[in-house]
């Protein structure tokens, strides 16, 4: 793996992008199931129906977003992404220990919509700017980012799910309570230190948002000079028309 492709600002700034994208996608990947099996109790087939229409979303965009590359400025559709991104973690993190699944469903499809609307586009945009001998030192770097911010994701939520739900047990009085409410302080408990992790989650995916404008601030300066000489030559061919 040549690590020279960190020169490349164009390229490095995607990664940036992915891997912040990356962390928000871990935190629904991780609680959500979770939550769904021990607080509402729902089984393990249950939790894999309700997740798979998020799953046949983002599978039945894909194409779609190859068409649009084409044509929209992909700036505009990693935006866009990112903002469904943020939209759908931010609306999970208003959870209740009796929260619909079709709620559930519905914010997870948003979200994921939004993550087919960002990587590809995201992922070219960074490889374009990449020279074709290390293309394949580039797409290997791509997938080890991947992996390696998917495990710190878990890490994280992890440790930020296990200090604020101390923190809701002891503010619901979970020690002090009888045994008969112990459980359902335990719900509500684990509902709202959820809750907590997914604000973190969008806070964070909304960084990715200036980072974003800086990949189209302006051309790169190859690109601008190779369009500075294509304009003389068409101004000379010009000259010697009129000639």
């Amino acid at each position: 793996m040549n690590l020279k492709v960190f020169v490349n600002v164009k390229y490095t700034v995607s990664l940036a992008v992915l891997a912040i994208i990356t962390l928000n996608l871990y935190s629904g990947t991780y609680l959500i199931p979770v939550f769904l099996q021990n607080v509402q109790g729902a089984s393990a087939l249950e939790v894999g129906l309700i997740l798979l229409p998020a799953t046949l979303a983002m599978a039945g965009v894909m194409p779609l977003v190859g068409k649009l590359y084409m044509r929209i400025a992909p700036q505009w559709l990693i935006v866009s992404g990112i903002l469904l991104i943020a939209v759908g973690t931010l609306a999970i993190g208003h959870l209740d220990v009796n929260v619909s699944q079709w709620y559930i469903t519905l914010w997870l499809t948003i979200r994921y919509i939004g993550l087919s609307l960002t990587i590809m586009p995201l992922t070219n945009v960074g490889m374009e700017a990449i020279p074709r001998e290390l293309s394949g030192h580039a797409s290997s770097v791509n997938n080890w980012i991947r992996q390696v911010f998917g495990s710190f994701s878990i890490a994280l939520f992890t440790s930020l799910m296990a200090s604020r739900l101390s923190v809701h047990n002891q503010a619901l009085g979970l020690d002090g309570a009888a045994e008969a409410q112990r459980k359902l302080l335990k719900a509500e408990a684990f509902t709202m230190s959820s809750n907590d992790v997914y604000i973190v989650a969008t806070l964070i995916v909304l960084v990715g948002l200036p980072l974003v404008w800086t990949l189209f601030r302006s051309k790169p300066r190859q690109e601008r000079l190779a369009s500075h000489k294509f304009r003389n030559v068409q101004n000379l061919t010009q000259k010697e028309q009129l000639k």
